[in-house]
């Protein structure tokens, strides 16, 4: 399945992504990482997460982003 990352989606990603590598070098990578991990896991299994809009699926993130920051520093 080929997914579609909307512009202000993606600019929502790349602002998330110079965030992270300001509070730490290569934090970002990580962000882009487990972002990468979950468009994976939606494009193999699209039917396993919920429709969010007009018949599209979506998945949220398995952890909060203050969750997320504890574990990876």
């Amino acid at each position: 399945m080929q997914l579609l990352v909307r512009p202000a989606a993606a600019a929502d990603i790349e602002e998330a992504y110079r965030w992270y590598e300001q509070q730490r070098a290569g934090l970002g990578e990580e962000f882009l990482a487990a972002v990468d991990s979950i468009l994976g896991a939606i494009a193999a299994h699209p039917t396993t997460y919920p429709v969010i809009h007009q018949g599209q699926e979506g998945a949220s993130p398995p952890v909060s982003v203050c969750s997320l920051l504890s574990k990876l520093r």
